[in-house]
């Protein structure tokens, strides 16, 4: 048997020492990481672990853990980092899985959120019941954990173009749902406000063919043609695009509650929270 482990670094504050689940026929385990008083960790993030029964399975069951916090942290909007850590060649048993302690930790990078969310207790999460809705999940996520504004905003953009592959897709679906994403901060707002310093003075009506041909192809490529030149640095293009990033985010995050169901919850078929006394843990 191999027991996998991979670090979780999150904005959850995870109460719980330790938490099960199954999820698409696998046991998960997930560990808090605490200090030798008992007391959680700040500094470190913290682990899943679950096991394969043979090599064939390893790589499958990597994408499935991966897959299941990343659908958790969508569902409650948690920075998610992830790292793989180890595989663990062992003689056990998969009874023993609840007793296996070794985790893969690495320093923190998500900051913890503010207050404790019921939530994250892995009360929400998402529905991923396709290969589709599994890619554009690993997208989101990868954009919206992402400190670096640069990345966040072509992950963003692939999120809206998947899986078509053509950018024209990504321009006129935000075009048709800006409206959409500006429902909570009132109407216009994107059109009106954040687009004030575009790029080459550019003509926002078409907001979607503007962030594809000025933003996206400044940042995507080191060869700049007239006005697009991206400058690091720059006070009014670093806030311009902030805004860029909302908007993107938004976008994103309807078309993937809207078009794809992502705000349904996991039905128990696909993902359960376990009491690792009462069930047999062979995947």
């Amino acid at each position: 048997m191999a027991v996998l482990c991979m670090s979780v670094d999150t904005s959850a504050f995870m109460k719980r020492n330790e938490y099960y689940l199954w999820y698409k026929g696998n046991y998960i385990k997930y560990l808090r990481k605490n200090k030798p008083d008992g007391s959680k960790d700040l500094n470190y993030s913290d682990s899943i672990l679950s096991f394969a029964n043979s090599s064939f399975e390893e790589k499958e069951i990597w994408r499935k853990m991966a897959e299941c916090v990343r659908a958790w942290a969508y569902a409650n909007d948690l920075d998610i980092n992830l790292v793989p850590g180890f595989i663990n060649y062992c003689r056990t048993s998969p009874d023993q899985i609840k007793n296996f302690t070794n985790m893969y930790s690495e320093h923190k990078r998500c900051a913890f959120e503010k207050t404790f969310m019921p939530g994250t207790e892995f009360v929400r999460i998402a529905n991923i019941d396709t290969d589709e809705k599994a890619e554009l999940l690993r997208l989101y996520t990868e954009a919206n954990s992402n400190f670096n504004i640069y990345f966040q905003i072509l992950f963003f953009w692939h999120t809206i173009v998947y899986p078509s592959g053509n950018d024209d897709t990504a321009a006129q679906y935000i075009n048709d749902h800006i409206i959409y994403a500006e429902q909570s901060k009132g109407e216009g707002f994107y059109r009106r406000e954040l687009f004030h310093g575009a790029f080459d003075r550019a003509d926002t009506t078409n907001i979607g063919g503007y962030i594809k041909s000025k933003i996206r192809h400044a940042i995507a490529h080191i060869v700049r043609h007239g006005h697009q030149n991206l400058i690091i640095d720059d006070i009014d293009q670093r806030h311009h695009l902030n805004s860029v990033v909302m908007l993107l985010k938004d976008i994103a995050r309807y078309k993937l509650d809207n078009d794809y169901d992502f705000k349904i919850n996991a039905p128990i078929s696909i993902c359960r929270l376990v009491n690792p006394d009462e069930e047999n843990f062979t995947n």
